[in-house]
C-alpha cells in the first residue's frame, strides 16, 4: 500500500501464538514463533531472518528489507526484458491501438482497414471462426459476397508477403476462415507469461510477464470503433486480464522490495 507520502508500507496484522497465515493480497506469509515477541515473516524472494513484533504493525518496505537480509532476486536482474513470444510469426497487438507486427517488430500495414478488422476478430474467435458470423459482426448491413472475398483476399495476401511460409486454411466446407497457430494476440502472450510464472515462479518466467505488461500502450481497441468488441464485452475483459497481471507483477516486486517494479505495475 502507499501512505500519504507516496511510500510503500506494509502492514501486518498478529495473530495467536504458533498461528499460520497467508496473505495473498500482501504476498506475505507470516508464523508466530513460540516467543510471542517475535514473528517471522516469508515473502517470496528474500532471506529470512526474525523481526521485533512491537516494529511489524506499520513498517516501511525499505526499512523491513533491511531487517530481514539480502534479496535473492534484485531489480537490475529485471532490466534486460525478455521475449515471452515462441513460435510466434505475427502478433495482433489489441492492449492499445490495433497494430499487426511481424516477428522482427515492424509493422504490418493491410490496404483495407476491413482486413485488419477480420484479423482482430477472427483471432479473438477461434473456436468459432465462421465466415457468415465474421461478416454480420463486421457490417451492421448486408454485404456482398464479392466485396467479403476481397477483404479476405487482401488479408491472405498481406499474410503471404509477410511470411510466404503461413496462410489461411480454408475448411473444406468454406463455412470457416482458420487462422494459423503462429499469428497471436499481446492478451494470449500476456495470459500466457501469467500461466507460467504460477507454474514456475523463476526470474526468467517474472522477467516474461514484466515484458507482456509492458506491451499495454492505451485502452484494448482504442481508436478502432469495433462496435462487435463492445457488445461482446471484450474491451472490459481485456482490461481485467491486465489488471490481474498487473497485481500479480505488483506483488512479485513488493516482495523483493523493488519500489520502482511496484510503480511500473
Amino acid at each position: 500500500m502507499f501512505n500519504e507520502c507516496g511510500h510503500v508500507e506494509v502492514q501486518i496484522h498478529l495473530g495467536t501464538n504458533g498461528e499460520f497465515h497467508s496473505s495473498t493480497d500482501a504476498s506475505f506469509d507470516i508464523f508466530l514463533q513460540e516467543n510471542d515477541d517475535w514473528i517471522e515473516v516469508r515473502p517470496p524472494g528474500l532471506l529470512i531472518n526474525s523481526i521485533p513484533s512491537d516494529r511489524v504493525e506499520k513498517t516501511q518496505l525499505s526499512t523491513l528489507t533491511h531487517e530481514m537480509g539480502n534479496r535473492l532476486t534484485s531489480g537490475e536482474e529485471l532490466s534486460n526484458p525478455v521475449v515471452c513470444a515462441k513460435d510466434c510469426d505475427l502478433v495482433v497487438k489489441l492492449m492499445g491501438p490495433i497494430e499487426i507486427t511481424k516477428s522482427d517488430g515492424t509493422e504490418l500495414k493491410f490496404r483495407k482497414s476491413k482486413s485488419e478488422e477480420l484479423l482482430t476478430w477472427l483471432v479473438l474467435h477461434r473456436d468459432r471462426p465462421l465466415r457468415d458470423v465474421a461478416r454480420t459482426a463486421l457490417w451492421d448491413h448486408s454485404v456482398e459476397d464479392s466485396t467479403f472475398n476481397n477483404v479476405v483476399s487482401e488479408l491472405r495476401r498481406a499474410i503471404r508477403v509477410a511470411h510466404p511460409s503461413i496462410d489461411f486454411e480454408i475448411a473444406h466446407n468454406r463455412k470457416k476462415i482458420l487462422v494459423p497457430t503462429g499469428i497471436r494476440t499481446d492478451v494470449e502472450l500476456l495470459e500466457e507469461a501469467r500461466s507460467n510464472v504460477r507454474h514456475d515462479d523463476s526470474v526468467e518466467n517474472w522477467r516474461a510477464l514484466h515484458e507482456a505488461v509492458s506491451r499495454v500502450r492505451g485502452l484494448p481497441f482504442e481508436g478502432a470503433n469495433y462496435d462487435w468488441a463492445d457488445a461482446e464485452g471484450l474491451t472490459s475483459h481485456i482490461v481485467l486480464k491486465i489488471m490481474n497481471a498487473c497485481t500479480d507483477l505488483a506483488r512479485y516486486y513488493l516482495a523483493i522490495s523493488d519500489a520502482e517494479g511496484v510503480y511500473f505495475a
